[in-house]
């Protein structure tokens, strides 16, 4: 028998629905989950719904069976659900682990067609709900039947207090709920004095440019428009700023048509995706999340943190309460906030960068640590295992 994911009297079978495994903060973080379990992994697999997708690899890496429905939108979802109820019933787990909404709702589906005993279902919310109109249709009808079941769930874990109480105001029925922040690994992301030269020599970016970091795909809600307008304004205030963008998504996309027409090619320097993130963050001088809406807990904003970094961040979901007073929270939409917030970190010198980028990684270790993470996530399983059936006696009782 493989080891016990918790504390109980066996190991669990843990399916983990997922809506894809596309680079993205919930796709990474279950990644980091299932390494940071090592032995322990055994008995999980994951299904997700989308095909294809960078993460998928390092998962199966791991030893951990990854399947998918090969659905090519969210949207498509329903109509795969008889494959669906096949896949969760061939896998005969013990809990089904929901990430993000459309895998939360899949498992609840699923185990709705199911006979017999059924797993308990945990739904986990990575998305905060600030700006409700600005969602996709399909996803705010999927909030509204998260609402009506969210009553049924085992579990409902949010990455930030602030997630939570917005969706219980939207209608999700919290009395299981539980706050469970993202974590990071700091033994993997931590400074790196080196970095700041090489990172600049394999970019080509000149070694007196004071170099903006922001790790994250091309979406409206990560808001690059209003970093790329703070770095015209910051160009043109005479400072020596140069930002490298590191996600999917940015080039032939609306960042490059922006850069070009304020003449930045010479100040931003656009990545595309980067499998292997901590080197390049432990090389920038300052990070800077700009997102509009939607983030819960930034793992990039975290990673950075823990790599030593003072942060910029926009005062979204519960990134606020991430930073501390360790960074600078900001007003999204605001390109004046940026300009700002840069010009200030400038005006503290390496030293005072040095002193506020410590506070952010032992603020990280303090209450964003990896085996924290896995240790909350144990006592979930352990609440939610099935309860084990009494030995046998020997004795008779008549009468």
């Amino acid at each position: 028998m493989s080891p016990p994911v918790g504390g109980g009297y066996q190991s669990l079978r843990v399916l983990h629905v997922i809506t894809g495994l596309h680079l993205g903060g919930a796709e990474i973080m279950l990644w980091r989950y299932l390494r940071a379990l090592g032995p322990r992994v055994a008995g999980h697999s994951v299904l997700s719904l989308l095909e294809g997708g960078a993460v998928r690899g390092r998962i199966e890496d791991l030893g951990v069976p990854v399947a998918s429905l090969g659905i090519r939108y969210p949207a498509l979802a329903p109509f795969a659900l008889p494959a669906l109820r096949r896949r969760v019933r061939e896998a005969a787990a013990d809990v089904l682990h929901g990430w993000m909404y459309h895998g939360n709702l899949a498992c609840t589906l699923a185990r709705a067609g199911m006979a017999g005993p059924r797993p308990a279902v945990i739904w986990s919310v990575h998305h905060s709900l600030g700006s409700l109109p600005r969602e996709k249709m399909a996803t705010r009808a999927v909030l509204r039947l998260s609402c009506r079941l969210s009553a049924s769930v085992g579990a409902i874990l949010f990455t930030s207090a602030v997630a939570r109480d917005q969706h219980a105001r939207l209608g999700y029925d919290v009395t299981r709920g539980a706050v469970i922040p993202n974590a990071v690994d700091a033994a993997e992301f931590c400074p790196d004095p080196a970095a700041r030269a090489r990172v600049r020599a394999a970019y080509g970016i000149p070694a007196d440019r004071f170099l903006i970091g922001n790790v994250a795909r091309a979406h409206p809600m990560k808001d690059h428009a209003t970093l790329i307008r703070a770095l015209a304004m910051l160009r043109d205030r005479g400072q020596p700023v140069h930002a490298l963008i590191a996600g999917d998504g940015h080039r032939g996309g609306t960042t490059e048509r922006m850069v070009a027409d304020l003449a930045l090619a010479d100040r931003v320097t656009l990545a595309g995706p980067v499998l292997q993130v901590a080197p390049l963050v432990a090389g920038f001088d300052a990070f800077v999340l700009s997102s509009a809406w939607g983030e819960t807990f930034s793992i990039a904003t975290a990673e950075a943190m823990a790599c030593g970094l003072p942060c910029i961040a926009t005062e979204v979901g519960g990134v606020a309460d991430l930073l501390g007073e360790t960074g600078l929270a900001i007003p999204p939409a605001d390109p004046q906030a940026i300009v700002a917030g840069v010009e200030a970190l400038i005006g503290l010198g390496a030293a005072g960068r040095a002193r506020l980028g410590q506070a952010a990684r032992q603020r990280i270790a303090d209450h964003y640590a990896l085996p924290a993470y896995v240790a909350a996530h144990a006592a979930v399983y352990d609440r939610l295992r099935p309860q084990p059936v009494p030995a046998a006696t020997g004795l008779r009782v008549s009468g």
